[in-house]
């Protein structure tokens, strides 16, 4: 146990072998004369190694220096010799240290085990002395700080005031100030429990999730994606399950262990736990596209920081200049990770109630090998040995790994009954769309026989539109969005909601936020809407889809886009999304105006009117389907009012696309065409239908044959094989149906192709009838050879989606358990080291992720031992920790120095011994959330995807939930220091003019301080000008002014509104922060909007005293 009494940790007149020598070695000779290349056969890693020496001997001589081999070469004594060769002489202090170390007899180990060093010790909670002062013995924190304070002769200063203790505790735990009724409610109680209930109830707000969520973030180097455009290169797409995870889990006072093990291992621990495999997003945010090895690399520094407080990093190209970690050891690290990989789980809990993406990790590559690396460089393998998982040696504990049997549903999730579930019900809509499709082709194909039968009789009834429908316009749906029907839409993604008698969606970001009509439509339809778009960064589209079925769909859409607003026809095919040039047109589209929308559709032929004006026509290429209508945006906010949608009125013409015809238009081409082409439309359907039939059976059968062989424990062996090859059978029979299905379509490709070539037969349509032929060809083959294939016995069918190894290699979880050992000495005190940073400003060891040899000696190790012991023996529970903390008296001194503290100021005028409280500027998120909430304004909805960080000054969610990542952060919070994706165990706060800008003219002060003060005014009588000071005071800064500055504050106004009076004699400027709510016109109001913006630039405010 090392102690702070007396603190010096080193005797500086000892020579210390791993602090001051080793590292001399590393630096200056390992690149020749070490384990990696030893010449002259002489190696210098290890005191044994130095005493053997190589071809001239041995390089130390214990107790003597003289006549040490080492000494003279690094004098330049020897004629042909010089160290270090080709570099930099050493010092002649590094050279005395050797020389003086070597004279006291070459003392030292390189055993890690004989180390003795505070933090390789377990933690031993020890009494405190009690203290003089009877108030400082109320728990172990307060008789420690107190032995330091007698120790140091240091007086401590006392209790805050509870108006400062109220919104410490606020803004500590919650990361917003309090309310003047809560600081009232606060200042109202009298009880000797007020501050401990208090901390309790703070620590039971979701508040707190969020406020420790973003500390833990810094510590655990939360990021969300990153790439070029829309190509993922850092971290995943939807990492921010883990994010809302660690909220969670601290609102339920997870064990820390236990977070531990699931970012380590959750997918070993709790392998059907949606919320353990969101966890692992920990290990997901270091995924790295172009090299595995920095991925690695990254996993490896930072877990050794973040969880052990060890720059394990170092030891990747040798061993670590100060710790006893060998560069042998850095790659048995990295075996526990060599396993891993990334891959996504689509799962609905309670944590992912939408079913949505959550990016996970798993064993994938259960054979890889691990070898150490020449010099640390991955291109020079050392595969004479593969390196097994294991931790540093200095542990002297053994890595016990067990392999880990994964449930069914961790290696094949298509086994699970929610993803049978939905496999049924996406082949019943398929089986409903094949069947609807069928009975349209049919009835289009009974039209064109009546219209055949009429035009043999009546010879002048053949130039009538063939397809009439009906002989008046029907209205299918008429929504004025009163109300949002949830029997009527179905919201597929995004923020959809009825706001003043319109359909909107709110979230922006790229990506589709869609809504479906369950209404179906009619074939040929009328369509009307109104749309805006209200804001966006780049494409700012809203638009529709219609005809969606199985992955294609017909669309149109209207976009603000900067680059030139346009209109757009797509066509969608699966994945792939076709923008036909002769689809597109620029309009004058803009951000915030009505656009009214008229769409008509008629067989293959669209027409679009916008605002009342013809726009353009457009055959659609593909077969047009039964399926729904679905609005959406894209990288915009977009409102929908005014729909209506009718059957296209009989007598309807439209007008045909610039080129001339309708492409592919059935209603273009002869009568008799158009019969055979209908008729072999249903035969394509017939066989189509019968591929959804046996679909419906395949389905039924493979879960069957899942069931028994995952999910059913006692079924036999011959029960088994019996369903295997059921739903083998139904497989085959359906593969047959779709190659027979499959020719009749390319069939009709061919056929399609030799019309455009007797219309026009040029090089292109040849081309294009060609490869038809051969596509027909190629699937007329492989029709007649699954017609003649037998089935096979014992064959496998195919999975539902993707499997994956049926065991993982269990190392992860072996390291994560050996992590949260109550054994382990570190783990706990790094934790404790970490909390106790963001209660006071200075944590108990300023190396916040170095323990080792090189960091800094705990100012405090007695009360850190006490600490990480209580941390382990309740459960590891953190809200413990805070409410051992804020009840302390230690926690509650006054920040601001006494004039009897001149004294202390003189022995400890770094607050090491915490005689005072330290205050501390607020960290960015704090600062921008608190703005937004003593103006009433921020939003506290919890959780979703991570918000644009452009939409910071817009947007008044949390800032949490705001993206963060490489290159991707809000400029307002980055002007305040806020944590770097890469590394930031301990955020810096710097001073720069910026900072004070952005206080006092960015959107986000500006505006909030026009809506304080108008918020203020509302509940005033009159313009009541000290009553109005008073409550911003109270509102802003938690406390009521003093005279003097009631006084300040009144000349203030009343200058201002004097200046304001007289606009012609203020500068003017031309440019600025753009703001949506306009300074008040008359002069007192905004006098009083300028005070409010002072009283937010106050020191008071953006500090935590």
């Amino acid at each position: 146990m090392v102690s702070w009494i007396g603190s010096a940790m080193h005797a500086q007149d000892a020579v210390d072998y791993l602090r001051d020598i080793k590292p001399i070695m590393v630096a200056k000779c390992f690149k020749c004369h070490s384990q990696l290349e030893a010449e002259g056969e002489l190696r210098l890693d290890s005191i044994a190694a130095m005493l053997t020496g190589g071809v001239r001997g041995p390089a130390i001589v214990k107790g003597n220096s003289q006549t040490s081999l080492l000494i003279r070469v690094l004098r330049d004594e020897e004629e042909d010799l010089l160290m270090p060769a080709g570099g930099p002489p050493l010092k002649s202090q590094q050279i005395d240290l050797i020389v003086k170390w070597i004279d006291d007899g070459a003392i030292g180990s390189d055993d890690a085990a004989s180390i003795e060093h505070w933090a390789y010790d377990k933690p031993v909670a020890i009494l405190a002395p009690q203290s003089k002062d009877g108030k400082w013995n109320t728990n172990e924190i307060d008789r420690w700080i107190s032995a330091g304070h007698s120790q140091h002769g240091l007086q401590p200063t006392t209790t805050a005031d509870r108006r400062t203790l109220i919104r410490r505790a606020y803004l500590d735990l919650k990361g917003i100030p309090p309310t003047v009724s809560q600081v009232e409610q606060f200042l109202a109680d009298q009880s000797e429990t007020a501050m401990a209930d208090l901390v309790d109830q703070l620590l039971a707000s979701d508040r707190y999730g969020e406020r420790w969520g973003r500390h833990w973030m810094d510590v655990w180097r939360y990021s969300d994606w990153s790439g070029y455009k829309a190509e993922v290169r850092n971290s995943q797409k939807h990492v921010w399950h883990w994010r809302d995870w660690i909220i969670d889990s601290l609102n339920k006072d997870k064990s820390y262990a236990t977070m531990v093990q699931h970012m380590l291992a959750g997918d070993e621990a709790a392998p059907t736990d949606p919320a353990a495999l969101s966890a692992t997003g920990y290990l997901v945010r270091s995924w790295y596209k172009f090299n595995r090895h920095t991925w690695l690399d990254k996993t490896i520094e930072h877990s050794g920081k973040a969880f052990l407080g060890l720059t394990i990093g170092c030891a990747k190209c040798h061993d670590h200049m100060y710790d006893p970690i060998s560069q042998r050891a850095y790659y048995q690290y990295r075996a526990i990770f060599e396993t891993h990989d990334v891959r996504d789980s689509i799962v609905a809990s309670s944590v992912n109630p939408l079913g949505q993406t959550i990016p996970r990790v798993f064993d994938k590559r259960l054979n890889d090998p691990t070898y150490v690396f020449l010099r640390g460089d991955d291109r020079t393998p050392k595969k004479d040995e593969v390196i097994l998982p294991g931790i540093p040696s200095l542990f002297d504990v053994p890595l016990k790994v067990e392999s880990v049997k994964l449930p069914a549903a961790a290696f094949y999730p298509g086994s699970i009954d929610s993803a049978q579930q939905q496999d049924r019900v996406r082949a019943e809509n398929e089986l409903a769309s094949a069947t609807s499709q069928l009975k349209s082709a049919e009835g289009s194909l009974q039209k064109l026989m009546q219209e055949k039968v009429t035009e043999d009789n009546k010879d002048e009834e053949r130039e009538k539109e063939p397809l009439v429908a009906a002989k008046k316009q029907v209205v299918v749906l008429q929504d004025d969005f009163e109300e949002l029907d949830n029997q009527r839409w179905k919201i597929i993604d995004g923020d959809w909601n009825i706001k003043d008698g319109a359909l909107v969606q709110n979230e922006l970001g790229e990506q589709v936020r869609r809504i479906e009509l369950q209404t179906e439509l009619p074939q040929d339809f009328e369509l009307t809407v109104d749309v805006t778009i209200r804001g966006g960064e780049k494409w700012k589209s809203v638009g529709f889809d219609f005809d969606k079925e199985a992955g294609r769909c017909l669309g149109f859409y209207v976009s603000a886009y900067a680059g030139g607003p346009k209109s757009q026809f797509t066509e969608r095919d699966g994945a792939a999304v076709v923008y036909r040039k002769d689809g597109t047109l620029p309009q004058n589209i803009k951000l915030n105006e009505k656009i009214s929308i008229r769409f008509l559709i008629q067989g293959q032929l669209a027409n679009v009117y916008l605002n009342g004006e013809f726009a353009q026509a457009l055959s659609f290429a593909p077969v047009r389907a039964k399926g729904p209508l679905q609005f959406w945006t894209f990288d915009s906010q977009g409102t929908i009012d005014s729909l209506k949608i009718s059957t296209l009125a009989a007598d309807a013409i439209l007008e045909l696309p610039k080129s001339g015809a309708p492409k592919e238009s059935p209603n273009s081409l002869p009568l008799a065409d158009r019969l055979a082409s209908a008729e072999h439309a249903v035969k394509i359907a017939k066989l189509a239908l019968d591929v959804k039939q046996q679909q419906i059976i395949f389905v039924a059968t493979r879960t069957a044959a899942d069931t028994a062989k995952f999910r059913e424990l006692r079924s036999s062996s011959d029960g088994i094989v019996e369903l295997n090859q059921t739903a083998f059978s139904a497989e085959q029979t359906m593969k047959r149906l779709q190659a027979t299905h499959e020719e009749g379509v390319a069939q009709a490709a061919v056929t399609a192709a030799e019309a455009r070539v007797a219309t026009a037969d040029n090089e292109a349509n040849k081309k294009k009838l060609n490869n038809a032929i051969q596509a027909a060809k190629t699937a007329k083959e492989k029709a007649a050879k699954l017609s003649k294939e037998e089935m096979a016995v014992g064959a496998a069918y195919s999975s539902l989606g993707p499997t994956y190894p049926q065991t993982s290699s269990g190392r992860r979880l072996a390291f994560a358990n050996w992590i949260i050992s109550r054994d382990n000495p570190l783990t706990a005190r790094v934790a404790i080291n970490h909390i106790w940073l963001r209660h006071f400003g200075k944590a108990l060891v300023p190396s916040v992720f170095d323990f080792g040899l090189n960091g800094q000696a705990p100012s405090h190790p007695e009360l850190l031992d006490y600490l990480a012991v209580e941390l382990m023996e309740n459960n590891w529970s953190m809200k413990h920790v805070h409410r051992l903390i804020m009840n302390s008296r230690v926690y509650q001194m006054r920040s601001s120095a006494e004039s009897e503290s001149v004294r202390n100021k003189q022995q400890d005028p770094k607050n090491k011994f915490l005689w005072r409280m330290n205050s501390r500027r607020m960290e960015a998120e704090v600062l921008r959330d608190s703005v937004l909430h003593v103006s009433r304004v921020l939003d506290f909805k919890m959780g979703g995807p991570e918000i644009p960080f452009a939409d910071g000054m817009t947007n008044y969610r949390r800032s949490v939930y705001f993206q963060t990542a490489y290159e991707k952060q809000m400029t307002f919070l980055q002007l305040f220091d806020v944590a770097s994706p890469e590394e930031c165990y301990e955020r810096k706060d710097s001073i720069i003019p910026q900072q004070a800008l952005a206080m006092a003219n960015s959107p986000l002060a500006k505006r909030q301080s026009r809506v304080l003060a108008a918020s203020i005014i509302q509940q005033l009588d009159d313009k009541d000008i000290p009553r109005f000071i008073q409550m911003g005071f109270d509102q802003i800064l938690g406390r009521p002014p003093s005279k003097r500055e009631l006084a300040a504050c009144q000349t203030f106004i009343n200058q201002q509104t004097e200046k304001l009076s007289n606009p012609d004699v203020l500068t003017k400027f031309d440019s600025g922060a753009e703001v949506d709510i306009a300074a008040a016109e008359d002069p007192q109001i905004r006098a009083c909007e300028n005070l409010v913006l002072v009283l937010l630039n106050h020191n008071e405010f953006i500090t935590i005293r």
